[in-house]
């Protein structure tokens, strides 16, 4: 270095360091003495400069002055911001730090204040009910509450908050208010133009952080106005430690981690639109009585909500529902709200919806005494909806209006008190509150009706039309003109029509069927077994073995809980033709087969009509199968009239249960020839009733003979009656040797049981006798 500059800089570091101490000396004079300064003098200066800085009257109890770093602060404490009356407190302050500004107070020949740091500070942010978002007093406000503070805050150019706490209330009061901890928040201000920078912990148990920062422009005049953009970013916030301001009331969020983020436009000091997404993972929500629980695996979505003129809309994107392992499919929701000078209005769209998951979640919410809750609970609905929309008008004057629509596909429901279950339906619907339109459809559907039939009924194809009539307060009534339903087993048109009273009541049904195509071994799937004895369940199983159902009708009118009408109250009926059945009507008896019949139910009875048929090698001819009260059924009764060989009377008798009684006496006969030959029976179903059994045989031209006396009577012409126990005829007429007789068939009854003599009177000679019994030889020759 040459020799004049070190000569130069030996005084010039010598300069420096002499100020340097002499700073150090003077700062730690000032900090000495600073403390012990007494500024209570100046005090009504000190708050006139704060309160013409600020903007509105201030007050303070404590004030000081200190050296923060390079600077000199005013150090305020316990300080209260008026209103400009200068009586209500809007802002409480347990320490304000105001930085003086030597270099801009010297050049300006006056006391110039900089920056302002706020400590320990509860503020109020109102939310109107119009959306504007307002910033109010402490919690030493008066009850009106209607101090403005964003004025006091927009006049300094920076301002910091640090250890403080907010509070977020709604105008309506519907929650409690949400307390934010932790708070360091910085305002930066530049004339109109003001920078809003806060990051801060939901509740003090909270693991997550929220981060907001706004940029926001003041409107000229008189009212303050600000528009602007914000940023909201909430990550990591675990919703059990959520305060209860954000849970809903009645129930606890058990768990769940919720990551927002948002980008918010404000126009005069409103919200008008806030676009961002948002995703909650491993969601557990409890509450209800009895305790319910639902949860969630994963729920995110973009959103994009606006405000409309008279209302707001919200658009939920790219939404994503994962709950028990299963995946909605991504798509959109919508919701809108309108209130008009006329009514309010809402609309709602979804592109998909689980029924369960929806059903579950609404239940969850609902009072356990609340009938729509026993509804979901009882029918357990599943299925997936989609395209769905719905709007709903309240107006001002007069009923609620709606319009719906949307598509179902994989429906069903569990049967629960007089609803059927349902299962495998695939449907629209379009309507409203004054009625609308099904489209049902279906390849593999089920209907339980509970313990009415044994299994549920099972149908390979479905399809048709529902149409829906409302009068609110009243009426629904449901009705359909084409549902055709086949099955493996039959096929049926139907036409129906439900009236179900709104306030109360039972439910009318009237029901119209045609059906073919039956499979009469299949008859056991629609036996109505609840309203019938379990005898005569068993009966039918057993006895209707077979046959082709070739068509038939149902008719069901009436209430349904007065089924199946033993007072008339209303009419069941179903007829119908049968080919090639088969009666299997009690055991070791001989069925009556390649039965041709007509089946007629008529409310509480049963009737069958036999028109053709064959039992053992008869023809039948007419027949019927009578049950009189279903519900009370202790005996069938059958009556039958065949055409056939005389052998088949004796087999009926001799191949039976009867051949106690008649198998001796049949053993020794030999018949032949035709007869006519009339059967009843009364089949008991409860073993308290006994077996009746009679008949009629009307000979024509028969033959009978006794083996053992070679003894043949011919062209046999009578009746013969018969029941379990004896066989009996007079006046019958027969030819015996060519000779015309007569003949009688007696019963008698001796030790061995029940008999039969037959008796014939004839004009016969001693040589004829004698011919045809050569054991009666030498036998007087007179007649």
């Amino acid at each position: 270095m040459p020799k004049r500059l070190k000569i130069l800089a030996s005084p010039i570091s010598y300069l420096g360091c002499s100020v340097i101490i002499a700073l150090a000396i003077l700062l730690s004079l000032l900090r000495l003495i600073l403390p012990q300064l007494d500024l209570e003098p100046l005090r009504e200066d000190i708050q006139a400069l704060v309160s013409e800085t600020a903007g509105v009257p201030v007050q303070f109890e404590q004030v000081n002055v200190k050296i923060l770093g390079p600077h000199l602060a005013l150090v305020l404490r316990q300080v209260d911001l008026m209103d400009e009356q200068g009586r209500e407190t809007l802002l409480r302050v347990g320490e304000v730090r105001v930085d003086l500004d030597l270099v801009g107070s010297l050049l300006a020949g006056e006391i110039r204040l900089g920056h302002v740091e706020l400590r320990d500070t509860r503020l109020l942010l109102v939310e109107r009910s119009d959306g504007r978002i307002e910033l109010q007093g402490g919690l030493t406000s008066s009850a009106s509450g209607q101090g403005d503070l964003r004025l006091p805050f927009l006049r300094h150019s920076s301002l910091r908050l640090l250890e403080s706490e907010f509070y977020w209330v709604k105008e309506s009061g519907s929650v409690p208010p949400l307390r934010i901890y932790d708070i360091d928040m910085e305002l930066r201000n530049r004339g109109r133009e003001h920078q809003f920078i806060l990051r801060a912990g939901l509740d003090s148990k909270s693991r997550g952080e929220i981060r907001l920062i706004a940029d926001l422009h003041e409107r000229g005049g008189k009212q303050l106005l600000l528009d602007g953009q914000i940023y909201l970013l909430a990550e990591g916030l675990n919703l059990a430690h959520l305060p209860a301001a954000l849970q809903p009331a009645g129930y606890q969020v058990g768990d769940g981690a919720l990551r927002l983020q948002l980008w918010g436009d404000v126009e005069q000091s409103r919200l008008q639109q806030v676009t961002g997404d948002w995703e909650l993972r491993d969601l557990l929500i409890s509450g209800g009585e009895p305790i319910q629980h639902l949860g969630l695996e994963n729920l995110s979505a973009k959103i994009d909500w606006r405000k409309l003129p008279q209302g707001w809309r919200l658009d939920l994107n790219h939404l994503t529902l994962v709950r028990n392992s299963r995946l909605w499919p991504p798509g959109r929701y919508s919701l809108e709200w309108v209130r008009d000078r006329q009514a309010v209005r809402l609309r709602a769209g979804a592109d998909y919806l689980s029924v369960k998951d929806v059903s579950e979640f609404a239940a969850l919410f609902l009072a356990p005494d609340a009938e729509a809750f026993k509804v979901l609970l009882g029918l357990s609905p599943q299925g997936d909806m989609s395209r769905f929309r719905f709007a709903l008008d309240l107006p001002d004057q007069g009923p609620p209006r709606w319009q719906t629509r949307g598509r179902l596909t994989s429906y069903r429901h569990t049967a629960w008190q007089q609803i059927p279950g349902l299962e495998g339906l695939r449907l629209e619907f379009a309507g409203g509150d004054q009625g609308g339109r099904v489209w049902l459809e279906s390849d593999q559907f089920s209907a339980d009706f509970g313990d009415l039939f044994r299994t549920p009924l099972q149908a390979s194809r479905l399809k048709g039309e529902l149409e829906w009539h409302l009068r609110p307060g009243e009426m629904l009534r449901l009705s359909s003109s084409h549902l055709y339903m086949k099955t493996p087993h039959v096929e049926t048109l139907s036409r129906l029509d439900i009236q179900v009273p709104l306030a109360g009541g039972v439910p009318l049904l009237d029901m119209q069927a045609d059906f073919w195509n039956g499979d009469g071994a299949e008859k056991s799937r629609y036996l109505p077994t609840r309203i019938m004895p379990p005898e005569l369940t068993d009966w039918l199983d057993r006895a209707i073995v077979g046959g082709q159902v070739t068509a038939g009708s149902f008719l069901l009118y009436g209430p349904l809980d007065r089924f199946p009408f033993t007072g008339q109250e209303g009419r069941f009926e179903v007829l119908f033709g049968v080919e090639q059945a088969v009666l299997d009507y009690m055991p070791e008896w001989p069925r009556i087969e390649e039965a041709t019949a007509e089946v007629h139910f008529l409310n509480n009875s049963l009737k069958i009509r036999l028109y053709e048929g064959r039992l053992l090698d008869s023809q039948l001819t007419t027949g019927r199968v009578v049950i009189d009260e279903l519900d009370r059924a202790d005996e069938v009764q059958i009556r039958v009239s065949l055409e056939g060989p005389f052998n088949d009377a004796a087999r009926v008798l001799g191949e039976t249960p009867l051949k106690a009684h008649f198998e001796r006496f049949l053993k020794q006969l030999k018949l032949g020839g035709e007869c006519r030959l009339s059967l009843n029976f009364n089949v008991p179903l409860l073993e308290s009733k006994p077996f009746r059994f009679n008949g009629v045989v009307d000979l024509e031209n028969a033959r009978l003979g006794v083996e053992q006396w070679d003894l043949a009577l011919e062209s046999v012409e009578g009746r013969l009656i018969i029941d379990q126990h004896k066989l009996q005829g007079q006046d019958i007429q027969a030819r015996l040797f060519g000779e015309s007789v007569q003949v009688n068939v007696l019963p008698q009854t001796d030790a061995d049981g029940p008999r039969s003599r037959v008796e014939i009177a004839l004009p016969l000679r001693v040589e004829q006798l004698q011919r045809q019994f050569p054991q009666l030889a030498g036998l007087p020759t007179h007649r």
